[in-house]
């Protein structure tokens, strides 16, 4: 890798990154050192600080034991320091004054107290020359910023991933006894692309509209790194939003991202679409699992089979040119006709109004998935029940509208476990509903029950996402893919 996609990487990115330890060791620090100090563009991006702050402290770990034997990569560590500062001059950051703790100049502090410490720390133990030499040395380019927090406790913390569930992309920085969080660091520093399988929980809300943000600084300011690196990742990474994330915030902010960078994974039945003739109803079935987008469609999945991609392709395809009310009247019709097959001519006892047959909540049995319908023969007639009264079929056993005995076929039963099923891996992801209604009803119930207001506090859901995210992708999905 060439010494131009490191500088881009140290100015704009993450070497951990992009960069082994090994590889590191085969850069050439002294063109690194001229191509900062030659550097004209001030625009650096939000948090650069902190990212500058992480990247040198890799490249120190990853040398350490070098700068301990050798006078020049110490040299290199302490001319490095002095690059960042006067590039924090150039930016008119005065360091001798921090009246906010989310400052950013404050990592220019923790960074030069920590390098003190080191060679401190080395000093105790190793008395060599080239160690007395350096800490001189560190001491008086840096000793009169440092001597005016001298007295005073200035650290931060910050958890990565997978050491806590409740993680949240944000570092707790304290000075003496103030302390504040400065909110979604680690999107600028690029740890979604370090750590992509990240776990969501209620600090994430925006985080996607972050990352689009991200991305667009590196595309424009790091062109080599963003092309090297960052897109290489960027599938994986948002693979694991896409199948984790709340539905709302899918539905919300992830189409504006999938339609700016090719890279972005999307569901397979919108592969072959232009995304900016994607509507918000598509959009909505896109993202749903398979499984629920077919029944939702009017596929009896229960008592045959969910419905591949390419066939779903080819539905959500006259669904852009007929529009989802028309495509439903098309399937109301044909289940008006499997449901005249299946009656074998023999009278209905259900109410009508014109010629459609009602439940006993006065809707029309066409409009809903044929496994939410149960029909039944007795006493020379046929009735049609439907979900809204399978619960009190199972407790009663009894046909309601003549008061005979009826079998409770596994039919009932498996849809009433469906539902809990829909609800409960819904759930899972912040969406609370229960699809009691047709299928236009309980589509139009998911939107908007989608569009409402949401704080993110679900212990359901936040139990899930305690498990490691790819187990999530596979609970979430069980036997049905997305």
């Amino acid at each position: 890798m060439s010494n131009s996609l490191f500088y881009e990487t140290f100015l704009f990115g993450n070497l951990e990154l992009t960069y082994t330890r090994r590889k590191l060791k085969n850069i050439k620090l002294e063109e690194f050192i001229t191509l900062l100090n030659n550097n004209k563009d001030l625009e650096l991006g939000y948090m650069w600080p902190w990212r500058f702050y992480k990247n040198y402290k890799f490249l120190y770990t990853t040398y350490e034991n070098n700068i301990i034997n050798q006078k020049e990569v110490g040299l290199f560590f302490i001319s490095l320091a002095e690059a960042f500062i006067d590039l924090a001059k150039k930016l008119n950051y005065n360091l001798n004054c921090i009246d906010d703790v989310k400052e950013e100049k404050i990592a220019f502090l923790i960074l030069l107290r920590e390098v003190e410490e080191r060679l401190k720390n080395i000093s105790i133990f190793n008395e060599s020359a080239n160690i007395k030499f350096l800490k001189e040395n560190f001491d008086k380019k840096f000793n009169h910023i440092l001597k005016n927090y001298k007295d005073l406790l200035i650290m931060h913390d910050y958890i990565l991933p997978y050491e806590k569930n409740n993680w949240s992309p944000s570092w707790c920085v304290t000075i003496d006894d103030r302390q504040e969080i400065i909110p979604h660091i680690d999107i600028y520093i690029d740890y979604y692309f370090l750590f992509p399988n990240i776990r969501f929980n209620k600090h994430m809300t925006k985080d996607i509209t972050f990352l689009l943000k991200r991305l667009n600084f590196l595309e424009k300011k790091a062109k080599n790194y963003f092309d090297k690196v960052i897109l290489d990742k960027l599938n994986f990474l948002s693979k694991n939003i896409f199948l984790s994330f709340p539905y709302k915030i899918i539905y919300e902010d992830y189409l504006i991202l999938a339609k700016k960078y090719e890279q972005i994974y999307i569901p397979v039945m919108l592969k072959y679409f232009n995304l900016d003739k994607i509507n918000k109803d598509i959009w909505l079935l896109a993202i749903l699992p398979k499984y629920l987008s077919a029944y939702l469609l009017g596929y009896a999945i229960i008592s045959s089979d969910v419905p591949n991609e390419k066939n779903l392709s080819k539905v959500i395809e006259n669904i852009m040119e007929i529009g989802l009310d028309k495509y439903w009247e098309k399937i109301y019709h044909n289940n008006r006709e499997i449901i005249k097959l299946k009656s074998m001519s023999i009278d209905c006892g259900n109410n009508k109004e014109d010629d459609k047959i009602l439940d006993l909540t006065y809707t029309c049995i066409d409009e809903y998935n044929m496994d939410d319908t149960f029909l039944l023969f007795n006493e020379g007639v046929f009735y049609i029940f439907t979900y809204p009264e399978f619960e009190d079929l199972v407790n009663k056993e009894r046909n309601p509208y003549n008061r005979n005995n009826i079998p409770i076929l596994t039919s009932i039963i498996a849809a009433l476990k469906f539902k809990k099923k829909i609800k409960r891996q819904l759930n899972y992801r912040y969406l609370d509903v229960e699809l009691n209604s047709t299928m236009n009803d309980n589509f139009n119930l998911i939107k908007e029950k989608i569009e409402e207001e949401n704080n993110f506090d679900n212990n359901l859901a936040s139990y899930q996402n305690f498990t490691n995210s790819l187990i999530n992708m596979f609970l979430t999905n069980n036997f049905y893919s997305n």
